[in-house]
């Protein structure tokens, strides 16, 4: 009985396995350089946190993201991947992910950007939680919505949705972040949708960047795994 608790608990809890880092950040700023085809980054963090919920039992992760623009009009293939560490609901366990996007970034103007893609996530070690989802980004100066459909969230066959605003203001060297989302999820023992809330900071150096960000949620449903985190991402661009 024990036992079925744990797979439980820690199903509901994982089952939300998606992004660490912003998935509108994943592209570096070196993806708009004229002479660059590729970008990308590799990325150490204290919590692989994705929409305000740790998927790694609130370890630390080591991810890394390349990217490969194919034309002027910005159409791209990224590879993106983490470790991760959680259980689904089929007592499967996933130790790493793998996702593969294909999209079109680009700019209208200096002011507004944006993002289309389709991204299929891939989990070792627990493939009935693999998943397909649409996404896009819109940046207009410092604001960004998302927006994330899949029609099988999570393997379930069932709708998720995502939306988030997202602002991002630079002050001297520092930019300050903050953004809140709301997850729609289909309801059962494992899921309810709920808001998550983030506040930061990231500042850079050449090619690094340090982001320390604040996270929360607006339910105890996902705790310890949601609820008030401390994240802090050292990430070198290339």
């Amino acid at each position: 009985m024990a036992k079925r608790f744990l797979i439980i608990f820690f199903s509901h809890i994982f089952t939300l396995s998606s992004y660490a880092l912003e998935k509108d950040d994943r592209l570096t700023d070196s993806f708009f350089s004229p002479s660059t085809k590729t970008s990308g980054y590799i990325a150490l963090t204290n919590n692989y946190m994705s929409e305000g919920v740790s998927n790694t039992n609130n370890n630390p992760a080591l991810q890394a993201q390349f990217s490969y623009i194919f034309n002027k009009y910005g159409v791209y293939l990224a590879l993106w991947g983490s470790n991760t560490d959680f259980v689904n609901r089929k007592n499967q366990r996933s130790t790493a992910e793998i996702d593969i996007n294909l999209g079109i970034r680009n700019k209208l103007n200096e002011d507004f950007i944006y993002d289309f893609y389709i991204n299929k996530y891939n989990y070792h070690g627990a493939p009935s939680t693999n998943y397909v989802d649409l996404i896009s980004n819109l940046t207009y100066k410092f604001f960004t919505w998302s927006v994330y459909f899949s029609p099988d969230v999570f393997g379930r066959d069932k709708i998720g949705l995502y939306n988030r605003g997202k602002i991002a203001i630079d002050i001297a060297k520092i930019t300050i972040i903050a953004s809140i989302g709301y997850y729609k999820l289909p309801h059962d023992d494992f899921l309810i949708s709920y808001s998550d809330y983030m506040v930061g900071a990231e500042t850079h150096y050449k090619k690094l960047s340090f982001t320390l960000e604040w996270t929360d949620t607006s339910t105890a449903f996902y705790n310890p795994f949601g609820g008030n985190h401390i994240v802090g991402t050292l990430q070198y661009n290339f």
